[in-house]
């Protein structure tokens, strides 16, 4: 019985620190509006043309990891990739539907937004289409760092962005 009681008192106690570290609503806007601008941010680097400030981004540590189109992708996978078609690119061009955030916790989000981005190579031809993305963010300092992400580009043809 007194195991019962020192268990139950432990349990009152956790439960007591828990509710001092909840989100409150005002939070929660917060931090949502602090994933907003990093992701508009992240857009203005493409339309800056400007492939490093794009790859500020991401979170290069060890838990990165991007799927797009099916393809597993690693921080130095992906970093690589983006350098590589970043260098055939003359003109980029994009913008965000409606980003919607879910907040999971004080330093992490959830972002996920359709996009329409339109690319012209150093040949003269250009390429557009619309996709959707679906990204963990997490806060390292004051800077929120996309560390997780799903990616999906489809022809401009196969569906209405919004």
């Amino acid at each position: 019985m007194r195991i019962l009681k020192l268990s139950l008192i432990g349990l009152f106690l956790i439960g007591c620190v828990r509710t001092e570290s909840e989100l409150t609503d005002t939070k929660k806007e917060l931090i949502a509006e602090g994933v907003t601008e990093s992701m508009q941010s992240y857009m203005a680097a493409i339309n800056a043309e400007d492939v490093e400030a794009v790859i500020t981004h991401y979170e290069s540590d060890s838990q990165f990891s991007v799927v797009s189109d099916g393809q597993f992708f690693s921080f130095d996978e992906w970093v690589s990739g983006v350098r590589t078609q970043w260098a055939s690119i003359n003109e980029a061009a994009g913008d965000w539907g409606r980003i919607a955030i879910t907040v999971l916790d004080q330093d992490v989000a959830l972002a996920f937004a359709p996009y329409h981005l339109t690319f012209t190579d150093t040949a003269g031809a250009s390429i557009s289409h619309n996709g959707v993305v679906t990204w963990v963010w997490v806060k390292r300092g004051d800077t929120w760092k996309m560390i997780h992400g799903h990616t999906r580009n489809e022809p401009m043809e196969s569906h209405k962005l919004y």
